[in-house]
């Protein structure tokens, strides 16, 4: 790997971010807009939900063939591919007046967006090397910032613009990201880096314990963290009595705690390893965790106590999830690409897991956000100490 300028740098962290903001917007900017989509086209609101779960399925499965093809054939090529497809399901979706194509776009939307998150992981990984941890950090507080304001902006999109607004915005969004790589990114990857054989590589992963243990300490945060994003309005408004513009300022601490932690630890990445990073959000996130198990035990809810120990949680996740994706990228270099996507697949389903839990364990007290939380924060260790008592050798 050749020393990379400081501009060259900047380019890397704006090419991250900008291709997975068109991930995390496809998904959060569409969800204020169901209700009215599904009188729109005249059907029950359950069923343009399913597209969104077609939206989730494909990204599940998708991460892995993405990631595999970056590595065989060179990353520059499938993300401009990947955000074609994304630009085109965009406009159908924003088209859309039957169901068929409505799928059609998301299905589309799904796989491109998809390689919008994946692929730059990647190449930040291979380009920076060392330095990619905190690149990849500030990325994901983009993203984790873009999740909590995301059904904001799409709301107001739709009281204004009405439904199909953003979808127009994400293709012209598209559409201006494409030309941006085609005229503004060239790829620096040596062709002899790139992995010899897809399946060769995905098997290597998978049998890695380090990289297992590791990515699954990043999905329990990850789906800890889409948990509380579903529960804790029910908390702060209908447990603790806010309105909801008070749980709206109230809960806009969670992104800005998460982004200025973000930001520490960008530069503490500079100084630390990412697994010295990680051990440290580990430990953070058991001792939120026994603070929210003390706070319930003594019978303290309150809105101050209640926000503290998810604050602390929520800096605790600031420092797993980016370190987590970095210290798995960085165990095989050539196979940055299918370690991305497998992350991806294995991170989505996690997710699905934890809504399904906040569902089933629901029963109208605060105890199913203290389980959604204490019990991943528990999990973690265990899992960092098995990952990491043997790093694996490169295939």
């Amino acid at each position: 790997m050749t020393e990379v300028g400081r501009g060259a740098v900047t380019k890397l962290v704006v090419l991250a971010a900008a291709c997975s903001a068109a991930y995390t917007l496809t998904y959060s900017l569409f969800m204020p807009a169901l209700t009215a989509a599904a009188a729109d086209m005249q059907v029950p609101v359950p069923t343009i939900q399913l597209t969104m779960a077609a939206y989730l399925a494909v990204l599940a499965v998708i991460g892995p063939v993405v990631g595999s093809m970056s590595d065989r054939l060179g990353s520059r090529r499938i993300l401009l591919f990947g955000i074609g497809l994304f630009a085109i399901g965009s406009t159908i979706v924003g088209f859309a007046t039957s169901l068929p194509l409505m799928y059609l776009g998301r299905i589309l939307q799904a796989v491109g967006s998809c390689a919008g998150v994946v692929i730059p992981r990647a190449i930040v990984q291979r380009q920076l090397g060392p330095k990619a941890p905190s690149t990849i950090t500030l990325v994901t507080s983009l993203m984790a910032m873009l999740t909590a304001i995301g059904p904001i902006i799409g709301g107001l999109m739709v009281d204004f613009f009405g439904w199909r607004s953003g979808l127009f915005f994400l293709a012209i969004y598209g559409v201006m990201l494409f030309f941006a790589i085609q005229f503004g990114f060239k790829e620096r990857e040596r062709v002899e880096t790139r992995s010899a054989s897809v399946w060769t590589g995905l098997k290597w992963l998978l049998r890695s314990r380090s990289f297992m243990g590791l990515a699954l300490v990043g999905g329990l945060y990850m789906s800890a963290f889409q948990s509380v994003i579903i529960e804790a309005p029910f908390v702060l408004t209908s447990l603790l009595g806010l309105s909801p513009t008070g749980f709206g300022l109230i809960f806009s601490i969670m992104p800005m705690s998460y982004a200025t932690a973000g930001l520490g630890i960008s530069v503490l990445s500079r100084y630390f390893s990412s697994l010295a990073i990680l051990r440290i959000g580990v430990g953070l996130g058991v001792l939120g965790s026994l603070w929210a198990l003390g706070s319930f035990h003594a019978g303290l809810l309150s809105v101050p106590v209640f926000m503290s120990w998810l604050v602390i949680f929520n800096i605790a996740n600031a420092f797993v999830l980016p370190m987590s994706i970095a210290s798995v990228l960085s165990l095989n270099p050539r196979l940055a690409g299918s370690a991305s996507g497998v992350v991806t697949t294995l991170h989505s389903i996690m997710n699905a897991l934890g809504v399904l839990l906040v569902g089933l364990l629901h029963e109208g007290t605060i105890l199913t956000i203290i389980v959604v939380v204490v019990a991943p924060a528990f999990l973690a260790p265990a899992l960092f100490w098995w990952a990491t008592r043997k790093m694996p050798t490169a295939a």
